[in-house]
């Protein structure tokens, strides 16, 4: 379509036109709005016993391998689904996959983009949502419950409670961070987006009616 034509076009849809730009308008409004999100993150490590051998041996921890696994066993017993894909940077959060509402738990994979690379006994909480209580609060129910299942394993695997897996919080207690977004780069992706819609409407329906055939005209006598 030309530009002489898309002009014509334009004229000739007004009212498709002005429906376009008023939404285009509202969802830039609405995108450009500033917001945080609170992002609480935990991260469990998971400390070996002793090594002891025979009776004594703790089969949940015979090796870092051992231990790994554990953990990652414990991660399901909270969060039974798995995310469909692997992150190449282990530094990006839940809100960096756009995840503003929801949780994760995972162990660490530091292995990059083309391989696995599961060597740190680490189960790694994430929780993101509006309210910075309720996040924190439900980082530390996700934390308990790690321990209690942890604990239940080990007492149904006959460990000796001296041998016993135990975990802690590698700082201490839940982090909590406010995380921004950027609410003008985002209302100018939204104009953008709804003016090329629009415009497309616009072609589409010119291009629709110009296909349509002509009705015969009837010669009167």
């Amino acid at each position: 379509m030309s530009i002489s034509n898309l002009v014509t076009a334009i004229r000739r849809y007004a009212v498709f036109l002005t429906i376009g730009l008023l939404l285009t308008g509202a969802t830039a409004w609405w995108a450009s709005r500033p917001r945080t999100v609170q992002l609480a993150t935990a991260y469990v490590l998971f400390v070996a016993p002793t090594t002891a051998t025979g009776a004594l041996r703790n089969p949940l921890a015979d090796d870092n391998g051992a231990l790994v696994a554990t953990a990652a066993l414990m991660a399901r017993t909270v969060e039974p689904q798995s995310w469909p894909y692997k992150l190449t940077d282990p530094t990006l959060t839940i809100v960096d996959e756009g995840v503003t509402s929801g949780e994760k738990v995972s162990i660490p994979d530091r292995g990059g983009q083309w391989s696995n690379d599961w060597s740190d006994p680490t189960v790694v909480v994430q929780v993101s949502g509006a309210d910075p209580d309720s996040v924190a609060a439900r980082a530390q129910a996700i934390v308990d419950d790690i321990g209690r299942n942890l604990e239940r394993s080990q007492t149904d695997a006959n460990v000796p409670t001296a041998r016993r897996i135990t975990t802690h919080l590698v700082r201490g207690q839940v982090d909590l961070t406010t995380v921004s977004g950027a609410p003008t780069l985002a209302g100018l992706l939204a104009t953008f987006a709804g003016l090329l819609a629009t415009l497309a409407g616009v072609a589409a329906l010119d291009t629709s009616a110009r296909s349509r055939p002509s009705a015969p005209r009837e010669d009167r006598p």
